[in-house]
């Protein structure tokens, strides 16, 4: 049963990478249901976590917050990917408004080391839980910290410049705050 529920959850997992991610959800919604509690029995206990930690992920990126945090809760006391699951148990914190255990999370996904498509994520979420904690020195540092790694895509989706504007006229940084105020616009800045 073991090999079968991995072949299973490997089939889930590409659908995933493959960009289908709705897909993705179902299978492995299908391999919780199809297996049941016998995913709790010590043999199959680290399928059971990889399967949830990846639902997870899939549901908080998805923006389906509420449904992702019981899961990332449980997927707190997993073995494995330890600084994903406080990522994005910090992300769903984040999305609830519970900015003190988000910025918490973060921080300790960070420490752990997370993959660099989440490292700037992460960045930039702590600099929302900062600013939102009206500490906007952290806050600065971290959209920062965000901007140097992340794409230019992510940057303008997740409005890094205006965040770093606002946290800079904040902090009476005027100088800064025009020129993210230009960045966010979209013109060539140098230096």
């Amino acid at each position: 049963m073991q090999l079968e529920v991995m072949i299973e959850f490997d089939d889930a997992d590409i659908s995933s990478y493959e960009g289908k991610i709705e897909e993705a959800l179902a299978k492995f919604d299908l391999i919780l249901e199809k297996y049941g509690r016998r995913l709790k029995e010590p043999e199959l206990q680290e399928s059971y976590e990889m399967i949830q930690s990846r639902r997870g992920f899939i549901l908080a990126d998805l923006g389906r917050n509420k449904e992702a945090l019981p899961i990332m809760e449980e997927a707190e006391s997993f073995e494995g990917r330890k600084a994903e699951i406080r990522f994005y148990l910090g992300h769903c914190y984040l999305a609830g408004r519970d900015y003190t255990r988000a910025a918490g999370k973060l921080l300790e996904a960070l420490r752990l080391g997370l993959p660099q498509n989440l490292e700037y994520r992460a960045h930039c979420e702590m600099g929302i839980a900062y600013y939102n904690l009206k500490d906007y020195a952290h806050a600065k540092l971290e959209f920062e910290k965000s901007a140097e790694t992340a794409g230019a895509e992510y940057i303008q989706r997740a409005q890094i410049w205006k965040w770093l504007e606002n946290t800079s006229r904040i902090l009476g940084l005027k100088d800064k705050a025009d020129r993210y105020s230009r960045l966010a616009s979209g013109a060539d800045v140098t230096s």
